[in-house]
């Protein structure tokens, strides 16, 4: 949008002439009208938008927000004309003409200023434009760009903003885009899955949240931004709908090489750009060895993880978000001076090593616990990793062996692994779980409070080896020195034998006193 052609007073009538081209949106509001009639108190103003471009052209407005004065005995004193027809009061106007080449619309004001008056958005589109989708005529389709949404009216699907999906329930667009559905969320719906030739699902929005510096939507901040709460998560196993891809190593957010990039705001003035991930987004994992906790009696795994992101070098390359983990976020607890946020699961990489670790900080949610393990088995095949290596704890009261006050604290178990690979864990002193024979005569391995190891072995198809450590209640940090000395004299991690482990800094609040009842 442009205005063009004069501006200029015509005693109390003032015109404007504004050309449009196909797909141009432009916002009509009270102070709107001002700032083009540079401010005149006047008792009439028109604005004359005129579209140079072919008469197949949609014109249609749109007004969020319409109060003026009531009308008294069928006259509006304070009204807006559109096309000859007036409109007051409460009375919103809804037009959507074709085949025009201009629309007249005139604003009368009662001169008191004691009505909220109204904001409406005009939007020119050409309908034979079937390829105009991410914000840009001719750009890529959302088969291409899955993360796409549009924002749309409720009862509507033409778009006139985009948005990029985050989560289930989360779409990011600009703030321009999201003001207008702040409070008036109801008449406004996200649609996720739209692709050449097929509809998309309608999800209806629960609340708007608008970047605190963003100055409600003003197209010229920095900061112009908003995150769009969704009332129902979107499913992305059909693989119509995905998440875009944002990889938490900058070094990894330039756009691949000739990717022409993707434009996710429908209001051009103010689009966002963002790039296909490159290929190496996330480093390859061919030939590496997995580190995962279970979530076990006393957390040993978890601790003895924590351990080994504190003192080996550790990259953190991604966050793993799935149903099944509870939703959790906080500071970093390795570095306080490290300003990253931590989640429910986060990847770490030790690439001199070939070691991927995998921090689960949640428990499973039961009825999602097997889907979460069935996709994290899936990813480490499609990602190439060689063995998986878990961190587990059993109840020590379980116990069956013969010597159990001085033998060896340590146990494994092994699936699909080479003979080598049990002969180096005999080596290096742990001992194979010994089987127990149930009620129906069978042997079988007894896990006490050990998660979801079994579940998981079942599962997975990949080598898979467990350490399971036997641990009591109480302060098991010493079990997880156990486990991941263990661990390194293994897989020969370090080179100094007997190390002098770090302790994670976030350790020091593990044990005190409860937590104040108020914050709940």
């Amino acid at each position: 949008m442009r205005v063009a052609g004069r501006e200029g007073c015509l005693a109390c009538h003032c015109i404007a002439i504004i050309t449009t081209t196909a797909d141009d949106s432009v916002f009509i509001s009270v102070m709107w009208l001002k700032s083009v009639l540079a401010g005149a108190l006047l008792a009439s103003a028109t604005v004359l938008l005129v579209t140079p471009t072919s008469r197949n052209v949609n014109l249609e407005l749109r007004c969020d927000t319409f109060h003026l004065q009531e009308s008294k005995n069928g006259r509006c004193q304070d009204f807006v004309r559109i096309q000859r027809v007036k409109y007051c009061g409460s009375n919103i106007p809804v037009i959507s003409t074709h085949n025009v080449t201009k629309l007249a619309i005139t604003f009368h004001s009662n001169g008191r200023f004691n009505y909220p008056g109204f904001r409406c958005s005009l939007t020119a589109s050409n309908p034979n434009m079937q390829h105009c989708v991410c914000g840009k005529q001719g750009g890529n389709g959302t088969d291409k760009a899955p993360w796409v949404a549009a924002l749309v009216y409720a009862n509507e699907s033409q778009p006139f903003c985009t948005a990029s999906i985050v989560r289930e329930t989360w779409v990011l667009t600009s703030a321009t885009c999201a003001a207008r559905i702040k409070h008036n969320k109801d008449n406004y719906a996200v649609m996720v899955g739209v692709s050449q030739g097929r509809g998309g699902v309608r999800v209806p929005i629960r609340k708007v949240f608008l970047h605190p510096a963003s100055l409600h939507g003003h197209p010229h901040t920095q900061a112009n931004l908003a995150l769009i709460h969704l009332k129902q998560p979107i499913t992305f196993r059909s693989g119509e709908a995905q998440p875009v891809c944002l990889p938490l190593n900058p070094a990894h957010h330039r756009p691949a090489s000739g990717s022409p990039g993707i434009l996710v705001s429908g209001v051009k003035a103010v689009a966002m750009l963002v790039h296909p991930c490159t290929k190496d987004a996330l480093p390859s994992l061919t030939g590496y060895t997995l580190i995962l906790p279970s979530v076990s009696v006393g957390n040993a795994g978890q601790l003895a993880v924590d351990l080994l992101i504190t003192n080996l070098p550790c990259e953190k390359v991604a966050v793993v978000h799935h149903p099944a983990l509870y939703p959790l976020v906080g500071g970093n607890p390795y570095d306080p001076s490290n300003q990253e946020v931590t989640t429910s699961a986060d990847l770490y990489l030790i690439t001199s090593r070939s070691l991927a670790v995998l921090q689960i900080r949640s428990p499973l949610i039961k009825t999602e616990r097997c889907d979460f393990l069935t996709e994290l088995t899936a990813w480490c095949k499609a990602a190439g990793v060689r063995e998986v290596v878990m961190l587990a704890s059993c109840n020590a009261y379980e116990r069956w062996d013969n010597n159990q006050m001085t033998g060896p604290q340590l146990r494994y178990l092994t699936a699909r692994t080479p003979q080598q690979n049990t002969q180096d864990l005999r080596s290096a002193g742990a001992l194979e779980l010994e089987k127990r024979t149930d009620e129906q005569g069978v042997e079988q391995s007894f896990l006490s409070g050990a998660g979801f190891v079994k579940h998981f072995m079942d599962i997975c198809d990949l080598p898979t080896t467990v350490l399971i450590k036997f641990v009591e209640e109480g302060d098991n940090t010493m079990d997880a020195v156990v486990l991941l000395n263990f661990l390194t004299t293994w897989k020969k991690l370090t080179e100094a034998k007997n190390t002098s482990w770090k302790m994670p800094f976030s350790w020091k609040n593990m044990f005190g006193r409860p937590t104040p009842r108020e914050i709940y």
